[in-house]
């Protein structure tokens, strides 16, 4: 079972002392395949020392080996080698992160609750007795706020546009009815391109733990309106946001009756829109943040281990990219995905339902389609005609440039001519078990590597993966997930209609996770997103050695640094400031 706060409390110090005397001898936080001592950037035709590079590879090969058995057929690291655990730095810069600040709220607590039993709702922005309050604690009633999470919240990869009429999520009328106090009808509004859904019924196979917590399988609609009077105004003067995105109607379980917001009482609304959080929290831990970052970029990972030597040039730029994320990892699964672990204490489903909607989601990545671009495209949120605002797009779009034009400089140096990347032995054997389904198991992947283009879409993909995308889905957990009014993990009693004002604050407390889940969830969300151990574009000094690739590396910089001003300043203009793709807030790897 989980440890209690005083048990995690007293372990860490002991890691921390470990680690403090491990400091001297591991001043620059390396160890193993990021040692400096590795022979110079080559590519394998044309390294003089071909047996110690082979030598190298066989060894690596006995240490680095796939399971499918940590997570039903998904591939894995079967062992943990030493090379990928956490390094003295970073344990005792993650413990100085969070430790002394969490231990207190958690002791300030425990005298709070002998003291003031919880009895409201009020009582759960209690729980940040000495821990920042997390900005959703302020706005989680509003409709406005509530819609603006599909856009900029820890889950923005769910919401797609109506595209015909047949993509509707349920009955409303027909196109011609009005949409509730707008004055447009859903046909016009879809013409316009003014229709949007996020669809959660595929959590419908959650039974739930019966008579405790059950995960609701709704579907939402929204409406982008830019019937605003100053929008052109406002889109005259560059403002990002001349319109508003508005939830119109929810159902808030698979065959319940539709709500309308205009029309429903505020408290049911407020119930339904909670169905909504709940399984869109789902959703994200397990699909968008487990599946399509930890988990689709660990084969990547190990392939590189394994077919791309030390002074490889792929290999050296990729091994920063994936620093500690196999350990984290394993951590994670140790932690959270275990029998009594955390995912199983604080999502509405039971283990086994829960490990599903991540392998299920796993079963569906394919590599091509979930290149930024094309992902974005696909759920038609790519037309900016349409809505302009979507920061997970409009921000994501500039990094995915700026990562592309780095990793064509930076591959370019290398592969001058056609025939370099062609007789590639370690590339074309890395994209080869990548792609075998007994291996790698990675969908979309060629088994030969044909082109430079071809290849830096690829590794654009994988450092866009593990850095950008993952640190929008991570980082935001705090400020959307660490209250339970703004996203419960689970529901602790069946959906239920018509609760009503008079029934709302009872059936509230019976439908909100208790104070003991509600704190362990805060817990969770901080020990999630309190930590940033490197930033995007910033490598250590043992990482690259070649003159070249350094400079390749002080452009990519300064085209950071640029994307950091320019999104620093929309978010001035944007209600709701987003803030987890600057680039000074995203990581190079799935370090945390």
């Amino acid at each position: 079972m989980p440890k209690d706060s005083e048990q995690f409390a007293e372990e860490y110090i002991q890691e921390l002392i470990a680690a403090k005397q491990e400091i001297m001898e591991d001043e620059d936080g390396t160890r193993g395949l990021f040692t400096p001592k590795r022979k110079p950037t080559a590519l394998p035709q044309y390294d003089q020392e071909a047996d110690y590079r082979a030598n190298w590879l066989e060894k690596n090969r006995g240490k680095y080996a796939y399971s499918f058995d940590k997570i039903p057929d998904v591939p894995m690291l079967a062992n943990m080698p030493s090379e990928e655990k956490f390094t003295s730095d970073y344990l005792v810069r993650r413990g100085l992160s969070f430790a002394s600040k969490l231990f207190s709220n958690e002791q300030l607590l425990k005298i709070k609750r002998l003291l003031d039993p919880y009895s409201s709702l009020d009582t759960y922005g209690e729980l940040f007795q000495v821990l920042p309050r997390p900005t959703s604690l302020e706005f989680w009633r509003s409709d406005e706020a509530f819609a603006e999470q599909r856009l900029s919240g820890p889950n923005p990869m769910v919401i797609r546009r109506v595209m015909t009429w047949e993509e509707m999520p349920f009955e409303v009328g027909g196109k011609d009815a009005l949409i509730p106090g707008q004055g447009e009808s859903y046909g016009q509004a879809l013409d316009e391109g003014g229709l949007y859904k996020a669809d959660y019924s595929n959590l419908e196979f959650i039974g739930g733990v019966k008579g405790e917590k059950y995960v609701p399988a709704p579907k939402a609609l929204f409406y982008w309106s830019t019937r605003d009077e100053n929008a052109v105004l406002k889109s005259l003067m560059g403002y990002s946001k001349p319109g508003v995105f508005l939830p119109i109607a929810i159902m808030p379980h698979v065959g319940e009756p539709v709500l309308f917001q205009a029309t429903a009482n505020p408290e049911d609304w407020m119930i339904a829109k909670w169905c909504v959080q709940v399984a869109d929290g789902n959703d994200h831990e397990l699909r968008a943040h487990w599946c399509l970052t930890h988990m689709v970029m660990e084969p990547f990972a190990i392939a590189t281990a394994r077919q791309l030597a030390e002074n490889h040039p792929l290999g050296v730029l990729l091994r920063p990219h994936f620093r500690f994320m196999m350990y984290n990892n394993e951590a994670a699964i140790v932690k959270l995905l275990s029998k009594g672990g955390w995912i199983e204490q604080l999502m509405g489903g039971k283990l086994e339902e829960s490990i599903r909607i991540a392998t299920d989601a796993y079963q569906k990545w394919d590599l091509n389609q979930h290149m930024f671009p094309n992902e974005i495209e696909a759920r038609g949120m790519h037309d900016m005609d349409a809505i302009s605002h979507y920061p997970f797009r409009d921000d994501g779009m500039m990094l995915w440039a700026a990562i592309k034009r780095f990793v064509k400089g930076y591959l370019r140096i290398y592969y001058a001519k056609r025939q370099d990347l062609e007789n590639d032995a370690e590339l074309q054997a890395w994209a080869a078990e990548l792609a075998d389904y007994n291996q790698g198991r990675i969908k979309g992947m060629p088994e030969k590597i044909t082109g430079l283009d071809q290849l830096v879409d690829i590794v654009t993909t994988v450092i866009f993966t593990v850095g950008p995308q993952h640190s929008a889905v991570n980082f935001a957990q705090y400020d959307y997930m660490a209250t339970v009014l703004n996203m419960p993990l689970g529901a602790y009693c069946p959906y239920e209609k018509n609760v009503g004002q008079s029934k709302f604050k009872d059936f509230s407390l019976k439908f909100l996770p208790p104070p003991a889940r509600a704190q362990l969830q805060l817990k969770v969300a901080m020990l999630l997103s309190s930590f940033r151990y490197d930033q995007l574009g910033s490598y250590k000094k043992a990482d690259f050695d070649d003159p070249k690739a350094l400079a390749v590396i002080e452009r990519f910089q300064q085209d950071l640094s640029v994307i950091e001003k320019k999104i620093v300043v929309t978010n001035m203009e944007r209600e709701f400031p987003y803030q987890y793709l600057r680039p000074t807030q995203v990581l190079n790897s799935i370090s945390i």
